[in-house]
């Protein structure tokens, strides 16, 4: 064995040279290798960005999406506003998180909550909404 010390298989440098050719590197590895250290050079940029968002407004400060909630957010530095909306029977765009009136926190046109899940707001006008 090549430079074999008490029965112990070593490989000198010049067999390893042998062994493995040497190869260039290809078009499609220098590429890879730009890409990820362009990659690489922009995270310092991703990470110091930061998207503070009102979730529904200013969930826990405001009535959530409300009008006041979405301007205390505001008022507070939020950057994104984040809302549900949904559309009457008559086309108009509504700021709703359920797809139907909840009965939790829903009154009727005589100002008595829901005995249960109220209609879904794509099958009654903005109107009948309103009442």
């Amino acid at each position: 064995m090549a430079g074999s010390t008490s029965g112990v298989a070593t490989v000198t440098p010049a067999a390893k040279a042998r062994a493995r050719p040497t190869r260039r590197p290809t078009h499609r590895a220098v590429l890879a290798a730009a890409l990820v250290a362009a990659a690489l050079a922009a995270v310092p940029v991703l990470a110091t960005a930061f998207d503070l968002q009102g979730h529904r407004g200013t969930r826990g400060h405001e009535p959530e999406n409300t009008l006041s909630a979405f301007r205390r957010a505001l008022e507070i530095g939020v950057d994104t506003l984040e809302m549900d909306a949904a559309i009457t029977a008559d086309g108009v765009v509504v700021i709703s998180h359920d797809p139907q009136l909840p009965a939790a926190i829903t009154r009727d046109a005589q100002g008595h909550w829901l005995p249960g899940p109220g209609p879904l707001i794509h099958d009654i006008t903005f109107a009948k909404l309103q009442t």
